[in-house]
């Protein structure tokens, strides 16, 4: 092996090193999620709480995109609410239609 290929090798051991103590930092240790298809729109809501704190946020499956970021909440039931409101506002913006009724399930924890 040369000293290039064996450099190499160190650094990528050092980054994934790195990496998977920021991925660590954001494991979650507990929460809830539900999944909306209204009109041609296709959310999910999360309610989590990891390293950072409880959060809730909204993501559109069908855009690839976040509707409402992760936003600090007090607890697993606050951020449900609150997910719920961006998705309900969102939805009737974007698709003049109503949020069913949710199920919301356990998220899988670290």
């Amino acid at each position: 092996m040369c000293a290039a290929t064996a450099k190499t090798l160190v650094f990528h051991g050092k980054l994934t090193h790195i990496l998977s103590l920021i991925w660590s930092s954001y494991m979650l240790d507990q929460g809830v999620w539900a999944e909306v298809k209204v009109g041609g729109e296709h959310l999910r809501l999360f309610s989590e709480q990891n390293a950072l704190g409880v959060q809730a946020s909204v993501y559109n499956i069908n855009a690839k995109n976040w509707i409402a970021p992760s936003e600090a909440v007090e607890d697993i039931e606050q951020g449900k609410d609150r997910a719920t409101a961006y998705a309900t506002a969102y939805l009737l913006r974007v698709a003049n239609a109503e949020l069913p009724p949710l199920t919301w399930k356990q998220s899988r924890s670290a």
